[in-house]
């Protein structure tokens, strides 16, 4: 195999997805992670406290808000000492109960929708499925009041978390969600990160024409933007990616000569550029027919400009479909 083709089919795929993240409550939880212990460790001080609380719960009480406060502070307590154990699942079951608390017996939203999302962020750590439920029971809470920037957060956050369950879908669906709030929210830069997650993840499950509109909507909104505007040429030269590799296997690549021009018009900084310069140079490629000159201009541009592994995938089938020949040229036997 020639370098170009090494360049484009050499790189590792992604690494599969790590199933448990170290978290807690606080601000740290969207750092590094790491795998728990996975053993429960006994945590007499934190057991006895649940049992305390449940205790409290059953008993009779003249001024029942009391005895529902106080039981929810004997399980926050208890969470806390069995998160400082990473006994995950024993922290998400404790704050679980505080949710059902508050929302049942004290009818503090704030409060419920906090320890919804205290339990999803102690479950992350070992049951993904489980922080999911608790993240959409928190975010349910957040957009029946409105407060679409936090909501946002948290359809980011199990957009994430179903990544890491290979759950493309539900990571689409959720990312989607995020975009939304965002935009609801006027964040713009924010709204835009989403949704061109939206648009790698769709065009990496290979349902190129929808990636296109969405890179191509990004672009439109970003390029008037003086923050935004330098990311533009990287949405449509990803959008000239997904042309291409629609166009190869007829091999008329005129449309994507075409979209390069009208790219060129809506983003002028896209003009002598190395990214236009390799879409103008694999097009040639495919007019003169040699899969070694396209090898070694993808090779060319990966020493300056590495390609992720999204970008390797899409140009190895580009490639392939070049080897193939020209479906005319076959059909006439030539």
């Amino acid at each position: 195999m020639s370098r170009g083709a090494s360049a484009a089919s050499a790189r590792p795929a992604a690494a599969a997805p790590r199933r448990n993240a170290a978290a807690d409550d606080s601000d740290d939880d969207d750092g590094p992670v790491t795998k728990p212990t996975g053993v429960y460790k006994t945590d007499p001080k934190a057991d006895a406290l649940v049992a305390d609380a449940a205790k409290k719960l059953k008993a009779f009480s003249l001024f029942n808000s009391s005895k529902h406060e106080d039981a929810i502070e004997m399980l926050e307590k208890a969470a806390s000492i069995y998160k400082m154990n990473k006994n995950w699942q024993e922290a998400g079951q404790a704050y679980e109960q505080c949710a059902e608390i508050n929302s049942e017996k004290i009818k503090d939203v704030h409060s419920t929708q906090s320890s919804w999302e205290n339990a999803a962020k102690a479950y992350k750590n070992v049951n993904l499925r489980q922080a999911i439920k608790c993240y959409t029971n928190a975010v349910d809470i957040l957009m029946e009041n409105n407060k679409f920037a936090q909501a946002a957060k948290l359809w980011k956050e199990m957009g994430m978390l179903y990544e890491k369950e290979s759950d493309i879908d539900g990571a689409i669906r959720t990312y989607q969600k995020a975009a939304d709030c965002y935009e609801a929210d006027n964040s713009t830069a924010n709204a835009n990160g989403m949704f061109i997650k939206v648009a790698d993840l769709t065009a990496d499950a290979e349902e190129y024409k929808k990636a296109i509109s969405i890179y191509e909507k990004v672009a439109r909104a970003s390029v008037e933007n003086s923050a935004l505007r330098w990311s533009v040429k990287d949405h449509l030269f990803k959008a000239l990616l997904c042309h291409l590799v629609l166009a190869a296997p007829s091999h008329q690549l005129e449309g994507v000569t075409r979209k390069l021009d009208s790219y060129v018009d809506m983003c002028p900084h896209l003009d002598n550029t190395r990214e236009k310069s390799l879409i103008e140079e694999l097009v040639q490629d495919f007019a003169d027919n040699d899969p070694d000159a396209f090898a070694d201009h993808v090779f060319r541009f990966d020493e300056i400009m590495p390609l992720d592994r999204w970008k390797s995938k899409v140009l190895l089938q580009v490639k392939k479909a070049l080897e193939g020949g020209n479906p005319e040229d076959n059909a006439v036997g030539v």
